[in-house]
């Protein structure tokens, strides 16, 4: 690749034609009478514009207000349901643990009705 020797003149002559051009712009918009029109439709544009944003802004707030409202009530809804689903496992666990209570004492009656002494019964001679 060949390397070129950049020097500061063509800094300077895009500096020197952007103060033209802005001093140029500059001149139309204020000393001008279509350049004060076009002034002021820019500024009505920009009235207009931050109108609207106020308003869009406003409508936010609104929506704010009930997401948050839609939000609790969902929140309050998930807790009764957690609630309902903890009572109901509750009650399954329950019935679980007396089912295998029982088995356990049926258990119990039927190890002491084959063993005498802590002995198998056939083995008892």
């Amino acid at each position: 690749m060949k390397e070129t020797k950049q020097g500061s003149g063509g800094f300077l002559i895009g500096m020197a034609l952007g103060t033209l051009v802005g001093a140029a712009i500059y001149y139309f918009l204020d000393d001008t009478s279509p350049g004060k029109k076009t002034v002021k439709k820019i500024g009505d544009g920009a009235q207009d514009a931050i109108t609207g944003l106020k308003e869009i802004v406003q409508d936010i707030d609104g929506e704010k207000d009930q997401i948050a409202q839609k939000t609790e009530k969902i929140g309050r809804e998930i807790e009764e349901k957690i609630s309902q689903a903890k009572q109901e496992i509750t009650q399954e666990v329950e019935k679980s643990l007396d089912q295998i209570e029982k088995l356990q004492s049926r258990g119990r009656k039927f190890v002491r009705f084959f063993t005498k002494g802590g002995r198998p019964v056939n083995k008892i001679s």
